[in-house]
């Protein structure tokens, strides 16, 4: 189905919220040229995008006099930690390499490449759901990139860090 198909409230109908379900398959990660308008490119070998979740930061404000003699909290600054994406080792492919090419986003370097320069861009996971595709934009810099394990009975996977610098775009 297409976005925003869920209706706002479901209280108490029945409802298959699978069919409105984003599947995975099919989803890209990319990574923006920072021109403007802003051109993503896709990283080859994608297995996995752990899309980074976001957090509160804990202040107690318990005092001699709190209620119940129970910890008071408050939320404090929000944060992104970093994630980590699972990819299949293509040391050659533009995406990856150090050396890059084309005229994209990798013309000057693959993921290894940024991991070396430290420069916040902008990612983006777009998944494979219609014509106006679900998307996430992360704007941070990548921390790793690491070929895997070499072993006798597998491919060499690699994994990329991306720390996010600021709050992601989440979907509207």
């Amino acid at each position: 189905m297409a976005n925003n198909t869920i209706a706002a409230d479901v209280t108490d109908d029945f409802y298959a919220a699978g069919d409105d379900a984003v599947a995975g398959y099919g989803g890209q990660f990319l990574v923006g040229n920072g021109a403007s308008p802003e051109v993503f490119t896709a990283v080859a070998g994608v297995m996995k995008i752990p899309l980074p979740a976001q957090s509160s930061t804990d202040i107690k404000t318990t005092h001699l006099r709190s209620p119940n003699r129970h910890e008071e909290h408050r939320a404090g600054m929000r944060d992104t930690p970093a994630f980590t994406v699972e990819l299949l080792w293509l040391p050659y492919h533009y995406s990856q390499s150090d050396a890059g090419g084309g005229s994209g986003a990798f013309s000057g370097g693959g993921l290894a490449a940024m991991a070396a320069d430290g420069l916040n861009r902008n990612f983006k996971f777009e998944a494979n759901d219609g014509p106006n595709p679900t998307t996430l934009i992360i704007r941070g810099y990548v921390a790793t990139f690491a070929p895997g394990e070499v072993n006798k009975d597998g491919v060499i996977m690699a994994t990329c860090t991306i720390q996010p610098a600021q709050a992601p775009t989440l979907p509207a």
